[in-house]
């Protein structure tokens, strides 16, 4: 019996082991994008926090403060105020129906957006607007981060690279996250004034590219709801710890799943002629 102890333990030490190569591969092809936010009240990304134990940290933020909404429908490039050897641009572009009347404005300050309560902030009603990534002197984008104000069901952004789609964000599991904890409260209504808008939470958004970069996003609403932000920021860190409260994780892999399905198979199919084995020698 202990001989037989010995081998369904080294067959599933080796699934596991199969498991984690699979996950290695993957993650080595493709980038995974896990998401936090920050505490209440926060409305900028915490760089401290951010470039803490890095050997490299590259943060620039777009702050809208300047940007009209001539800009934001014909577009325009931001260098989200880097300068030196090592910049990241992204130039903004909307599709035709944020273009469209007053469907993608530069917006006062108001009780749905515009960080610190000053200045302006884009305030997206239908359509979508691009932000195709840039960079010079590090290897990519791992990081965006922006204050997501007066968040609601229908305000998504989507993250590529190369082209191929890596994860689209829905507001509904960020929503389930914040009402789960004890200090839910502090999350709704705007937090330069409380007492505005406090059916919808408010909160800064990280995402984080793990194992990898991305090189556009797409940010885009539907329904005439409005999709407001402010304080967009892009970075390259190395290495890249994920800070803030986490609430969405990169899914395993498919070759991590099936490895542990063969994993599995072997383990049972061991059993099974272990005990053939035991009932012809009886």
């Amino acid at each position: 019996m202990n001989e037989h102890r010995r081998t369904y333990r080294l067959i599933a030490f080796a699934s596991i082991g199969l498991w984690f190569m699979a996950l290695h591969s993957e993650r080595a092809s493709a980038t995974l994008i896990a998401v936090t936010y920050g505490n209440p009240g926060a409305q900028t990304a915490d760089s401290t926090a951010l470039c803490l134990g890095t050997s490299v940290c590259v943060l620039g933020t777009e702050s809208f403060n300047s940007v009209s909404t001539a800009n934001l429908t014909t577009g325009f490039t931001s260098t989200f105020g880097l300068t030196g050897s090592q910049t990241i641009t992204g130039t903004y572009s909307a599709d035709a129906t944020a273009k469209t009347g007053s469907n993608l404005v530069s917006q006062a300050a108001n009780q749905y957006g515009g960080a610190g309560g000053t200045g302006s902030y884009p305030e997206l009603m239908n359509g979508s607007y691009t932000i195709a990534l840039a960079v010079n002197g590090v290897p990519g984008v791992n990081y965006f981060g922006l204050w997501i104000s007066a968040l609601d069901a229908n305000n998504t952004i989507a993250f590529y690279s190369g082209g191929s789609l890596l994860f689209t964000f829905t507001p509904s599991q960020m929503i389930t996250a914040i009402n789960a904890t004890s200090n839910k409260a502090a999350y709704y209504g705007n937090p330069n004034n409380p007492t505005q808008d406090t059916s919808e939470p408010f909160a800064f958004v990280n995402f984080f590219g793990v194992g990898g970069t991305f090189d556009k996003l797409v940010i885009s609403n539907c329904c005439g709801t409005g999709f407001e932000t402010d304080n967009q920021t892009v970075g390259y860190r190395n290495p890249a710890p994920i800070i803030g409260n986490l609430f969405g994780v990169p899914e395993p892999s498919a070759p991590a799943i099936l490895a542990i399905g063969i994993g599995a198979m072997l383990l049972g199919r061991r059993r099974v002629i272990s005990c053939q084995k035991m009932l012809s020698q009886s």
